[in-house]
């Protein structure tokens, strides 16, 4: 299994001369996407994509960094399993999301939940997130008249 494959997140630049494509055009079921995962715009470009390595190249870099990869998937194993005996219980009613949009972004509010340190802090981060759900929001469906 590659987990390039398994990933909910896409990445897409705004429409330009080199790009003349719209996210939406990407999928089939946009809709679908749409109705089940929020949209969050951040500033800045994707300028390049993960290059995907040959078997070989993989067996390589494993054997190579294999060491480091089991202390990495070690710390990601006890986080999934035990990630929910460290949150804290910061107030989310700061968080502009309902319905399937915060159950599928609850796991993202968890871990955020755990690095925070503080109530403050952690209503810092929804403003934040508050801000890229609202740009998206602007520009979504729009990107037509926004960048043209």
């Amino acid at each position: 299994m590659c987990v390039n494959d398994k990933s909910v997140t896409f990445t897409f630049n705004p429409p330009s001369d080199d790009n003349p494509n719209f996210f939406r055009d990407k999928f089939k079921n946009y809709d679908k996407i749409k109705d089940r995962f929020p949209g969050v715009l951040l500033e800045g470009k994707v300028t390049e994509t993960l290059n995907r390595p040959s078997s070989t190249e993989a067996a390589v870099t494993m054997i190579q960094y294999f060491k480091e990869m089991c202390a990495v998937t070690s710390n990601v194993c006890y986080w999934y399993n035990n990630g929910s005996k460290h949150i804290k219980g910061w107030g989310r009613a700061r968080i502009d999301l309902s319905r399937r949009h915060l159950g599928n972004f609850s796991r993202f509010l968890d871990v955020l939940d755990v690095y925070c340190e503080s109530q403050a802090e952690f209503d810092g981060w929804l403003i934040r997130i508050n801000s890229w759900l609202k740009a998206y929001r602007g520009v979504g469906e729009d990107l037509e008249e926004v960048f043209f």
